[in-house]
Order: C-alpha cells, then structure tokens, then sequence
C-alpha cells in the first residue's frame, strides 16, 4: 500500500499523486527551509492538500516560530548576558535584543540621555526583584555611565520593565504561549512530568495505599504517559506533537474514569442530584482540572458536572448511571412524556436512555407502592379523593375513564430519604401493588333517614385582621396603582404556621367516582391507610361525593372503622357555588354590563355560573372596590371626575391623611396587621361607613348593591380562613355564605353545607386531635412556604392531580389511561417529582411560582387600575347610592328598568334567614325547599318560565338545548320552530328585556347617497327649529342660574335664526309609548327632582338634570317663555313633537320658503312624506358645526321627486319596520336593506300599503309576516315564517362549523305579529290618523306605569320540552331518572336542585390554570 511522504499515511490510491521532477524540487526546497530534511523522489505519493500545506510560505513561517517555541521550552536555555554578547550601543538595555536609532528605523527606540536614568532603572529593579530586574541589574553594574556609553533601549520595553509587566510579546524570543507563567497540562520537560508522578506516588505510599492499587495506579498513570508519550517519533511536527500531548492526556483521564468505583445497583438520590459540590465531586480529579480550565465563566459549575458527566457516562456506557444524565432524563419524561425527546437527548450524550428512565419509573413505583414517602409522624396527614374523567364523550363511546382519583396531603411535607434500588419489575407486579380491593356497597342500616337538621351554633370568630379588608378597598381613591385585597393581604399577613406541604398520589378505582360502591371501596382503603399509620382518617369530597359517603358512613354498623372517620366538605367547590348565588341573585341588575367591560361577554357568564373561580374573584373585588370608591366620595365630599383623574388628589381632610398614613405604616413593616386593625383611624372609619350604609339602606337599589358587597365580603372572609389556615373564621364564612345559598336556591350546597357545620361544630368532642391540629392551620394544605398560601384540601386535588393527569406528561397526554399505566405513573410520581424538583434546583430553571403576589405585580396593578377607572366611570352616571328622597325603588342600574312588587332580591339575606330557620327539626331526607320562599331577582321578568317558576338560563344555552332534546321528542322538529326557543325573541330584542336600539341614522345615509343631490341652503327662509335637538346643542356652564342658561338659548336663536319657530316636546306624566327610548337615553340615570325659579343655580350636569321628565317639563316651559319674551315663537307639544314640527314647517311653508333645524331622521321620513301638500321649497338641515361643510341639505320636494311618490307614502312604515324610537331593530336587516327591498318590489309595496291605510289585525299580521319573509330570503306566498326560520337553521347547521345563534334567526310568527302591530301604531301616529288608537290594542301594556313592548305571546317553548331540558333531581343526577343525563345533555343553571354545578353530569370548565390566583 502506497503512503503519503509527508504525513506517512496510507490511504486509497485514488486518493493520492504521483509527483514528477517539479513536483519533487517543491518540496525538497520547502525541506531545507523547515530544516527537517525530507527526501522526495519521482514517482513517490502524496496527498495533493499536504504537499499544498508543506509548501505554503505561510505555513513554513508558522513551523518555523512553533519550532522555535518548542525549543526554548525543551532547552529552557535562559537569554542571559553571561552567555551571549551584550552591545549597549545596538542591543535593548532591558529586553537585549537588538536596537536601532530612532532616527534610522525604529521609531521605539531611544537613547539614555538624562543622568537619573539609571537610579530610577535601580529603582524598578527593586520594586520587581525577579529574573528579568537582576539581569538588568547586572548591565547597569558592567557600565559606569549610560549616557556616555550611548545605550538604547525599546520604548515599550522600559514601560513593561517599570510598570512590572513581563517583556513585551513582539520583542520576546519565546511565544506567551510558551511562557513558563501561561503553561496548562503537563509540564514541558519529560523530568517534570516524572517527578510529579513520583510525588503522587510517595503520597499513596505514605497514606498507606494498598500495594496491587500502587502498581495498578502507577502502570496505568506512569507507564502509559511514559511509553505513549516518550516512544513518539522524533521528528514530529509542531501539529503531531500537540495531537501526542492531548492524547496522552485523553489516556491519563480516562484512566482515572475507569478507576472511579461505582455501583449500578441503587440509583442517585434527589439530593445528590440537587448538589453542585456532590455532582462535582462524582468527577475524576484530571477531568475536573481539564474541563475547569476550559470554561471561561465566572462560575461553571454546573456545566463543569454535566458535561464531566456526560463524558464519563460515554467512556463507561454500560458501568455508569451518572446523576445528572438519569435525572435529565426523568425530568423530560416527567414533564413531557415523550420517547422522542429523550432518545434525542440520549443520541446526543446529555440523558439516560429511555430504557433506563423506564427502569427507574418501575423501580420507584415498586418500592413506593402505597406506602406514604417519609417518617410522618410528626405530620398531619389527611386525605382527598374526586372524581377522575377521561374522553368522557367518544363516537363509538370506547376509551372513556370515569374513576376516583386519590391523594393524601401531608403537612409539613415529607420525603423519601433512602435511595432507589434498580430492579426489574413487570407490569403485572406493579399493577397488584396498585391495586385497591374492592368492596361492594350493601347498607347496613337507614339511619341517614333518621337524622334532622339541628339548631346551628351562633359562630362569632374574633378576626383581629377584619378591618384591613375595609382597609383596602377604601384606600384606592386616595392612592393607586396599589395591589388589590389579595395581594395587599399577603403583603401584610404574618403568623406562624405548619410549613410547606407534600403531596403522595394513591391508586385510582375503575368505577365511576359516583357509585356507591366505587365511594365504599375509597372509604375503606382510606381507612385502612389511616390504620397503617396510626392517624385518623380525615378525607374531603365534593359534594355529591361528600353526602353520599356521609350516607354510608351514617348507615354503618356502630363497630365498623369508617364510623371514626372525618368527612370534610369540599370548601373550593363551596366557595364555587356560593359564587354562582352570588351572580344569580345579582342577575339583571346590571353587574353583567359592569363585568362586560372588563371581561369578555363568554367569560362574564362562567363568572356568573361560578365555574371561572379566578376571574369571578377577582371581577367582584374590583366592582366592590368601584362601589366603595363612590361610598368614599360621597362621605368626604369627594368629585368622582377627579378621583378618576390623578392618585393622591383627593388627600384634602385630616381622615384621609391618617388613612393614607396608616396604610404606609402597614405597607413599610411599621405596623403589625393586628396593630393596624385595632387602630383608632380604622375604628372611626369603619363606624363612618357603616352610618352612611345604614342610610342609603333606605332606598332599594342602594340596599342590593350594599347586600352585594356583603357577600363579597363574606368571600374575602372564606378566602383568608383558607389562605392562613384559620379554622373557625373557615365555620363561620360557611355559616354566612347559607343565607344566601338558599335564597338563590343552591338547595343541595344549603342542606349539604347546614349538615358538614353541624358535623364539624362537634368536631372537638368527636375526634379532639383532629380539633387541634385544624386549630393549628393544618385543614389547609400549603403548596407554598409561606404563611399566605392555605388552599383548600379539595383545590389542592384539582392543582395537583386532575391538571397533572391532563396536562403535558400526564397520562391523557401521550401514556394513556390502561390499568398498568396508571399504576406506574400514580406510584412512581412521587420519586420522579422529587428528581424533577432536584433538577430545577441545580438549574435554577423551571415552573418556579414567585414570592411575589400577582396583584402586586407592576402590570397587574396597572391593569386594576384601569379597569376600576373603567367601572367607575360606568358608575358615576348610574350611582345606585342615590338619596333615598330621590328614588326608593330597585332598578336595574344600566337599563333603569324598574322592578315590580314581587321582587324581594334586595332582602335575599333575610329571606334565606327563613328558609334556613325552617329547617330546624325537619328530618334530612323528607324536607324539600319549595321554589316559591326563594328571592325573586330582577332577572326573572326577562326570563322564560315553566309552572311559573323562572328558567335562570341563558338564551343561547336554552335554544341549544331545546333543539338538542327536540330530536327525541318530537317527529317533525320543525314544528318547535314556531316557538322562539329562548327567553326572549332574540332577533328583535336584547337579552335584558328591551327592544334591539334602531339605527336611525343608516337609512338618511342611505337615500343621501341615493338620490345625489346638494342643494345649497336658501338665503331667506323662515326657520323651525327642533326644540328638544336646541336644548342638548347648547353647553351649559357649571353654576349658572336658570336665567342665564335660558337667556344663553335666546341669544343664540335670535343671532343665528332670524325669524323662527321653536318646537318643544311634552312630556306627560301617564305612559308613553316612548318610555323605553327615555329608559334607553337615561342610561339609567336617576336625578332628583329640583323645585328651581329664574335664580337658582344648576350645579349638576346638564345630562344629569334632564334625565328627570319633571325637571325637563318645567324648563322647557320656563325657556318657551324667555324665547317668546325674545321674540321667538313658540309651540308645545302633547308628547312626541316630529309631527307637531313638521306639520308646523308645512303650515309655514304656504307664506315662506321654510327650513326645518334638526338632528332627528324622523323629521326627515315625516317631511317627505306630508310636503306633497307643501307650496313653497321646505328644505331640511341639522345645526350648524365647526365642519360646516359636513351638513347634510335636503330639499325635501327634489327629495320626493327622485325617490318617488310611491316610495315617498311608505316610507313611515319603512321607517317604522326596520326600527324606530318606539319599534325594534331587526337584527341583520339593515335599514338600507329594507329600503332597498320594498322599493324594488311591487308586490312588497302592496304589503307596506296595508300599513298606512286603515286595516285589521289579521290583515297587518299577513302582510307583515310575508315582508319578513321576502327580507330573509324565503319564499313569498309559499313559506310561512316558522317554515322559513327551521329552514334557515337547518342551513346554518349543515353548513356551519359553530353553533348556530338564535339571534340570527328570523322571529317567530307570533313575535313577529306583535312587532307589525306595533309598527302599524307608529305609522298611524306619524301620518296623523293614531290619535284613537289605544297603545294596548296594539303590541303594549303598562307596566309600572310605563308602556313596555309584549314581547311574545307564546311561551318560549312547548311545555314537554321545557321539562325534559331541566331536571329536579336531589341528589347526583348520576342515573337515567335524571331528564337532563337520559336526553344526553349538561345540567344547567336552569335545573331546579344542581344549578348544573353540583353535580356528575356537568362539564368541569374550571379555569385550571388560575385556579389559585386569588
């Protein structure tokens, strides 16, 4: 085989030349330059690259210096003047190289040319005291005189030698690589590398080293370095001889790997793995110096012990489990589950392979077992168990999981201290391990039956923090952005405490978590793990578990163990339900419309229902905070405007102040939360707000909204019981919360609440430990340490378990729910979570929960801010703490929709009072709560009703319901349709009850861009002006007097209208049709009536005080007087003045060309339909603005002619029929649409006819109906509407990938009569022929004494559907006797019993994510 000349390798010939004579002279001259004489022949190989790199001039250069180099450091021959010839005239005084005169060349050279040159040299030489000064000092002894010897000596020289650094790299004749000072590795000199190997040697023998280890350490250590290392070839180049140094070093550390004893028979423990000292230590002392010279950060520990391991664990592949690469790959496994991820990790070198991580997963599970981790005695151990679901819903219903999942919580938390052993086990073994006997339920007894309801102890827990709560919801007016109540508390809450929990996961049963035997089963092996360990069984359900295993517990036999058991009621499910009471007793009262500015529309009705436990939370603590902003206002007199513009504006009185100071006292550490709670400042506040509470009290709405800060109140309460683990401040928030429970029919939390309190109150004489240990905060479970971090036993299964079993690396996330699979997952979690946590310790990096409350964040402050801003601003014109001389009745705050007298949602508190009163003595199960003694809320005159009893459930919902169950019941599913299927018919009015708001504006729009004229506006005209569109033109300065705002209007009438008529509307005090445009314009706002003359000054704002009809008459008729004493003349109306003031302009018109000033579209429709009587041009404008040039000018006669007449005598029902002042809009049908439509269809026009003639019921229900038809697409003289509506879902369905929105359908026939009666009203009105119509006959009733639309005349639903959609069940709704389950849909908030909460067959859409942002 051919080789290489100058690498001396063989290789395939292909790959190597043959040289010729040129070839060969190049390399015989590049020889002699390197010096190392190599021969080259014709005919000899090379490979084209060496011959190219041997030849290179550069790389003959490099040699040459490398050489050099090389040779210095073998020789160690010292540049002394004793061995070399010293010249001072041409060589350096310091470094001794040569020299030349700067004035030649080298512009660094100079002479010496001062005589104090050489003491300060001596100097120097003293100061370095080391090879280079004494050589030095040894020139300046040879010479007497420098100056006048002629020495020179380098610039940068001298600096180096005087400032103490070594010589300069360009003038030294070794490479700084070199340098003795810079050396790495093993040292230069082969007699340095042997003593040193002597040295260590001597130290084994002196520490008495066994001998066969000396021999083997020293054949292996000294022997190898010599034989490798001494026996290379002598005539290496530079780059062989670097290879023969690093691979001896290579030999030498791997080497000492293999020394390095280990076992393979227990794995590391999680604290080895956590510690950086033990991870390094677990290194050789050669690899732990080589990789420790290589990093270059400031501490590479952590990498030094990876990377260190990772090359251990590849030289030893099969001896070695090293800790860091098994504990990467567990914690990838843990997290993500993923054979890819780590088989990638482990092709790499950074992780054990699967295989082995699998074998730790086995070897954990098999020595945990069942058993608890750790010594528990010195800790509270108590156990949770809840229901586990998996695909709960499949096609061919496969592959579901429905079981009981179980935990035990011990606190403080323990662990397991002795380490792994690896070992093989099967599947099959794991899995007996796992198991949990069975045992089938047979009562025992039926004394559950025989138990009642017992008086309740008055609980009266001393809270010394509770004035803290008042603390933090009053302090925000004077200073924010400030953290909200939850992290304020945690900023300020101390106390003792058990410590940081831990967690141990239990087996799960395959039975559905509801059976009675799958709960006996849990029962008794809860018990029997209690018995293991000598405690006493404590275990928490959430409700429909916790009654029936009170029903098995109740009904065992007096010796049965499970009777010594403690059942605990789930407290966060509690706090669940007790929020979704609070949203249905808040319901229409306008806390949706409030929680809709901050939140979503579909996250505002799962805060309502209770199930988005964290935005609930949080949405009620920043109205409630919104709410006693406007307390603190009115008590100090404060401007809300100005609390809305700046923080600490508002600190103007002496409380303020001392309020503000307390709570940076509180906030710096200065005060205790106790001190603070006891102090003076907060005593006098609160008794200051609690006067005011009980005065506003005195009005209803008033007395809602405080009842709704009660109860939130009572949440804080809940929530600081369980984050600071106080025991019976957790009885009492329970104890407050069942008033209110049972008002808003939450039956099976009322009755299951009532029972857990009577348990629990007899907690210290049944069973005094657990008493104590609940006393001392162990009820709670900590997953944090620190003394702000209690959460609830039942929460703590949701955060731990359910979210792991879901979420990435759990078992419905890529290891699936069989048997096996979730023994060994179960069982081994507890030893993989400690491995991960280890992980994440020596890291530093992973899933970390900071110390800081998110409400203290700076973003979320922020954000609070805002949105408080946002809610106040809504609440400043809609103050439901209004005087009670004002208005004592309840309304709804955003609509101002008055309740009736059957509402009693404002005294919810005393009417669950009663109910709960009643209980007393009644037996368990023979008491049933009747539907009639709960509160009535405002949301019931808007909500469907079955038996008379309101259907508390969304209209969407109840429409997806409907049309779910209808399949089954019904035949021909298009019948239902002639039904609305929802509360209210959606297309044409909004969920509140009111109609949907017109816009007006779109069809003036519309004929503007039609008809294309802009007429420009006549220079001489008689003007009448829109009176009610004159009085909101005008600002009205604050303070003024009546008489100089009524002058304001004077003078701006006569300046700009010379000759003008003023047009008021009237507003009587009987109903008007117009009623729910006034509750619409109001907003809400309620402004009391103010007896004012000419002198008296109008503080409120103008909006304000007009929004009372009282107040607007009476200034009306004192402005039409100031106008007429100004020469202006003037019109009242009765009521409604468009006709009034078109009728007028028309009038005028026979004397005057005639401009009519407004802003309403009515005057426009009016106009053009009654100038065909006009005699001169009337013309039609709004008032004038800055933008002159946007002002729209009708004329109105060139108008008519271009629409035509036709169009022109239907235009009032157009108008009217798409949606007007008094008639609903039609969702999706524009008004340009349905102008666009009837103008183009003669058949349509012959309908709109029938409207503005004199007609009969029946004749306008036709006409109209086929007028929706034609606007929804359906076919006319064909389809009925109800045909039309069933077609257009089925459409929707087939077609669409959402569920359909009912608002999106057409109305129903019988909705869709009411509205076209009630549009032939208007129309009749508008073309002057209404003035014998009665609004009663004709789509109206009154209703405290206001006119309000009939919204429909059927009920929502047929009544056999309305049953089946709800269910009534009392208990679990667990079985096919449950009308919900048996037609396949989710309990809803509309069932009587579960509110579609309490329940199995309700879908958990709990925020997992949030579950503890509280």
């Amino acid at each position: 085989m051919e080789k290489c000349i100058v690498c001396l390798k063989d290789d395939h010939p292909t790959t190597l030349i043959k040289l010729r004579q040129k070839g060969c002279l190049g390399i015989i001259k590049a020889s002699q330059e390197r010096g190392d004489c190599l021969s080259a022949l014709e005919g000899n190989f090379v490979h084209q690259l060496c011959r190219k790199t041997y030849t290179n001039p550069n790389d003959i250069k490099k040699y040459k210096k490398e050489k050099l180099v090389l040779r210095e450091i073998h020789t160690n021959t010292p540049k002394l003047r004793s061995k070399s010839h010293f010249d001072f005239k041409h060589h350096c005084l310091f470094c001794g190289n040569e020299a030349t005169d700067s004035k030649k060349k080298d512009k660094n050279v100079f002479q010496v040319r001062t005589d104090d040159f050489e003491s300060r040299i001596q100097d120097a030489c003293d100061l370095r005291n080391d090879d280079w000064a004494a050589e030095v000092r040894g020139r300046l002894e040879s010479v007497s005189d420098l100056h006048a010897a002629d020495a020179v000596y380098h610039q940068a020289c001298s600096v180096n030698f005087r400032t103490c650094k070594n010589t300069p790299v360009f003038r030294s004749p070794i490479s700084p690589d070199a340098k003795p000072e810079n050396k790495r590795g093993r040292p230069a000199l082969q007699e340095d590398g042997f003593y040193k190997q002597s040295t260590s040697l001597n130290i084994m023998t002196t520490n008495r080293f066994p001998y066969q280890i000396l021999l083997k350490k020293w054949t292996r250590c000294v022997m190898g370095m010599l034989i490798d290392y001494y026996q290379r070839p002598s005539n290496l180049n530079p780059d062989d001889e670097k290879r023969a140094l690093i691979r001896a070093a290579a030999k030498l550390i791997k080497s000492d790997i293999r020394s390095v004893d280990t076992t393979k028979s227990i794995y590391p423990t999680p604290a080895n793995i956590a510690s950086v000292d033990n991870n390094l230590s677990y290194l050789p002392e050669s690899l732990l110096l080589f990789l420790s010279n290589i990093f270059s950060e400031i501490d590479p520990s952590v990498k030094i012990a990876s990377i260190g391991q990772a090359v251990m664990q590849a030289s030893r592949p099969r001896a070695l489990i090293t800790p860091l690469q098994l504990g990467l790959g567990v914690q990838v496994h843990h997290n993500f589950a993923s054979r890819f991820l780590v088989s990638t990790l482990n092709s790499l070198g950074f992780c054990s392979s699967y295989y082995e991580v699998q074998k730790f997963e086995s070897s954990a599970a098999a020595v945990q077992g069942v058993d608890l981790p750790g010594d528990i005695s010195n800790s509270f151990v108590q156990f949770v168990a809840d229901n586990v679901d998996h695909n709960t819903r499949t096609i061919d219903g496969l592959n579901t999981f429905h079981g009981m999942g179980i935990i035990a919580g011990i606190t403080p938390g323990t662990k397991r201290t002795q380490p792994i052993p690896r070992i093989a086990f099967s599947t099959d073994e794991i899995k007996a391990l796992a198991k949990i006997e069975i045992k089938y339920y047979k009562p025992q007894s039926d004394r559950m039956a025989e138990l009642s309801y017992a008086e309740l102890k008055n609980l009266n827990t001393l809270d010394k923090t509770f004035r803290l709560d008042l603390l933090s919801v009053i302090i925000w007016p004077l200073k924010y952005p400030i953290p909200m109540w939850s992290g304020f508390m945690q900023m300020v809450q101390t106390g003792d405490y058990p410590g940081k929990s831990s967690v141990s996961f239990l087996p799960m049963i395959d039975l559905n978590a509801s059976d009675m035997t799958c709960i006996y089963s849990t029962l008794n092996f809860v018990a029997n793990q209690a018995k293991r360990y000598d405690i006493t069984a404590i275990l928490t359900f959430d409700q429909p578990l916790y009654w029936k295993a009170l029903s098995i517990v109740e009904n065992e036999n007096p010796g049965s163990t499970l009777k010594s058991m403690v059942l605990r009621l789930g407290p966060f499910h509690t706090e669940m339900s007790f929020l979704g009471s609070i949203g249905n007793l808040m319901s229409n009262t306008g806390l949706k419309e409030m929680l809709e500015l901050i939140y979503a529309p579909n996250a505002v009705t799962h805060i309502l229902s209770g199930k988005a436990v964290a935005r609930a939370f949080r949405g009620h603590m920043l109205v409630d905070t919104a709410l006693y902003c406007l307390l603190i206002a009115d008590i100090f007199n404060i401007d809300v405007s100005k609390l809305l513009e700046e923080p600490n504006s508002t600190l103007e009185t002496t409380e303020m102040k001392e309020i503000d100071e307390l709570y940076s006292q509180l906030s710096s550490g200065e005060l205790s939360a106790s001190e603070a709670g006891e102090s003076d400042v907060l005593k006098n506040l609160e008794a200051t707000v609690h006067r005011k509470q009980e005065i506003l009290k005195q009005s209803r709405t008033a007395k809602l909204w405080l009842q709704y800060s009660e109860m939130v109140q009572v949440l804080r309460q809940f929530i600081k019981a369980e984050r600071t683990g106080n025991w019976p401040l957790h009885l009492q928030s329970i104890q407050e919360m069942l008033p209110f429970l049972a008002a808003s029919g939450h039956n099976l939390y009322t009755k299951t609440a009532y029972v857990y309190l009577m348990t629990m109150q007899s907690l210290d004489e049944d069973h005094p430990d657990v008493y104590a240990s609940f006393i001392n905060g162990n009820h709670v479970i900590r997953r944090s340490n620190r003394y702000w971090a209690g959460i609830s036993s039942d929460l703590f299964i949701e955060q731990v378990l359910m979210r792991s079993v879901k979420t990435a690396g759990g078992l419905t996330r890529g290891r699936g729910m069989t048997e096996s699979q979730r023994s060994l997952w179960l069982m081994s979690m507890p030893a993989c979570a400690e491995i991960n946590q280890a992980m994440q310790d020596l890291s530093g990096v992973g899933y970390f929960s900071s110390e800081q409350h998110k409400d203290e964040t700076h973003a979320r402050q922020k954000k609070d801010t805002n949105d408080i801003q946002t809610l106040l601003t809504f609440l400043k014109s809609r103050n439901p703490f209004i005087d009670s001389e004002v208005d004592r009745s309840l309304r709804n705050i955003e609509t101002g929709v008055v309740a009736d007298k059957t509402v009693n949602v404002d005294d919810a508190k005393k009417v669950g009072t009663s109910i709960l009163q009643e209980l007393v003595g009644k037996n368990i199960a023979d008491h049933t709560f009747r539907r009639k003694k709960q509160a009535i809320t405002l949301g019931n005159k808007v909500q469907a009703k079955l038996d008379g009893e309101p259907l508390r459930i969304d209209s969407q919902l109840l429409f997806q319901r409907c049309t779910t169950a209808a399949h089954g019941i019904f035949e021909d599913i298009s019948e239902i349709f002639q039904f609305e299927l929802c509360g209210v018919p959606s297309s044409i009015f909004e969920t509140t009850g009111l109609p949907r708001e017109p816009q007006k504006s779109t069809l003036a729009e519309y004929m503007w861009n039609l008809i294309g004229l802009k007429p420009k506006a006549p220079t001489e005209t008689h003007f009448v002006l829109d009176g009610g569109s004159l009085i909101h033109r005008l600002p009205w300065a604050k303070g003024a007097t009546v008489d100089t705002i009524c002058m304001t209007y004077v003078n701006y009438v006569n300046n700009h209208y010379t000759d003008a008529t003023v047009v008021f509307d009237g507003y009587p005090s009987v109903p008007t049709t117009k009623d729910v445009t006034h509750f619409r314009r109001t907003k809400g706002i309620l402004s009391p009536k103010v007896n004012f003359n000419n002198d008296t000054p109008i503080k409120t704002k103008k909006d304000e005080f007009l929004s009372n009809s009282e107040n607007k008459q009476h200034f009306i008729n004192t402005l039409g007087e100031k106008l007429k004493d100004g020469h202006v003349q003037v019109i009242h109306a009765e009521d409604d003045a468009d006709l009034k003031i078109v009728l007028t302009a028309i009038e005028k018109s026979k004397q005057h060309t005639t401009t009519v000033i407004g802003e309403d579209t009515d005057l426009l429709i009016l106009l053009c339909y009654h100038s065909k009587d006009a005699i001169n041009k009337i013309y039609f404008k709004s008032e004038a603005k800055q933008n002159t040039h946007k002002i729209k000018i009708w004329d109105i006669t060139e108008t008519r002619r271009k629409i035509g007449p036709l169009v022109c005598n239907i235009l009032p029902f157009i108008h009217a029929f798409s949606g007007c002042d008094t008639t609903s809009r039609i969702f999706g049908q524009g008004k340009g649409t349905v102008f666009k439509k009837i103008s183009t269809n003669i058949k349509l026009q012959d309908h709109a006819a029938v409207f503005c003639q004199e007609s009969n019921v029946e004749s306008i229900h036709k006409a109209g109906e086929q007028i929706f038809v034609a606007l929804y697409g359906g076919l006319l003289d064909v389809e009925t509407l109800d045909m039309l509506r069933y077609r257009i879902f089925a459409s929707k369905v087939c077609v669409g990938n959402i569920y359909v929105q009912v608002h999106t359908l057409p109305p129903t026939s019988d909705a869709a009569k009411l509205h076209c009666i009630r549009v032939y009203h208007q129309t009749q009105v508008w073309i002057g022929k209404g003035d014998k119509l009665d609004p009663k006959d004709w789509g109206w009733h009154v209703e405290d004494n206001k006119l309000l639309p009939i919204r429909a005349l059927l009920p929502p639903a047929p009544e056999k559907l309305l049953r089946i959609i709800r269910c009534n069940c009392k208990l679990n709704c667990d079985t096919k006797r449950c009308s919900c389950r048996k037609h396949g849909i989710d309990c809803s908030p509309a069932c009587g019993e579960c509110r579609g909460m309490n329940c199995s067959n309700t879908s958990n859409i709990t925020e997992a994510d949030e579950l503890d942002d509280r």
